[in-house]
């Protein structure tokens, strides 16, 4: 992923054993966060689970949080199901937590904002 962000003009760096706090806080600063989960938990499908390990990536394209500032959920786009919804679908915080905190997770997050430079 790193190899082709760059390619791409995207430089970034990569965060090893991620967590839903980094995957918020670095969203939040306003730079692009791609993120490794297990797409069996995301999914809930057993068939994709394989190892247990993180083995599909989505990008992070938003985070909720409730009126005393604690993250409730985050939105992804995923198209990995080849599903229309998931490519703005909600994920409430603990299923973030269950998919994102897997062996093998890392976080692919630009060293550029997101928001385009005029």
């Amino acid at each position: 992923r790193d190899r082709l962000l760059r390619e791409w003009g995207l430089p970034g760096h990569i965060i090893k054993e991620s967590t839903v706090a980094q995957s918020a806080e670095e969203f939040e600063k306003g730079f692009g966060v791609m993120a490794g989960v297990n797409a069996g938990i995301l999914w809930n499908n057993p068939n994709c689970y394989g190892n247990g390990f993180s083995n599909h990536v989505v990008s992070l394209i938003g985070t909720e949080r409730d009126q005393l500032g604690e993250l409730t959920g985050v939105y992804i786009c995923d198209s990995g199901r080849n599903r229309t919804g998931d490519s703005a679908r909600y994920i409430p915080v603990d299923l973030w937590r269950e998919a994102l905190e897997v062996p093998g997770s890392s976080l692919n997050v630009t060293l550029r904002s997101r928001k385009r430079e005029e």
